[in-house]
């Protein structure tokens, strides 16, 4: 019963590692910035232990990117696109829009359109899904955006 659990939160984990992890450039709208080397170890047929190294890719599209053709992180886009004003609010989040922020591209960012909003709702709740599934729903209504906030917040001064 082990293995199978270790195993469902490692499907369940990938809305999780893909917003914290990926973004978009102009020739690959999922494109990791971190990579993920996972073991599994088998006993009788199931999982029985896991382990995760992660390294860091593309270290400087972390930091400058073109905001007319690359995006930062999804979990920014997905906050900033898909919470309502009052969720912003409450997370602590300074800016309401993507162009608000000078380390997503500030006034060259590129505006969302409708299918972009709509694909941020998705995300948005794929994410919180995905944190409630592996046992950390108490951090979804507004620690996750106030980490954002604040390494937002962080990006914006050093810039």
């Amino acid at each position: 019963q082990v293995g199978k659990a270790v195993g469902r939160v490692l499907l369940l984990c990938r809305p999780t590692l893909e917003a914290f992890g990926n973004a978009a450039t102009a020739h690959n709208d999922n494109s990791s910035r971190f990579c993920k080397f996972v073991s599994i170890g088998m006993l009788g047929g199931e999982f029985d232990k896991v382990a995760i190294a992660t390294y860091l890719l593309e270290r400087s599209r972390i930091v400058h990117h073109d905001p007319s053709t690359e995006r930062n992180f999804h979990v920014f886009y997905s906050l900033l696109l898909a919470m309502s004003e009052e969720e912003k609010h409450a997370s602590l989040l300074g800016g309401t829009s993507v162009q608000d922020y000078s380390y997503l591209g500030g006034a060259r960012a590129k505006k969302a359109g409708h299918l972009e909003v709509q694909a941020a709702r998705e995300a948005l709740a794929e994410l919180r899904g995905s944190l409630e599934a592996v046992g950390v729903a108490e951090v979804i209504d507004r620690r996750p955006a106030r980490v954002e906030a604040c390494l937002q917040r962080v990006a914006d001064r050093g810039r």
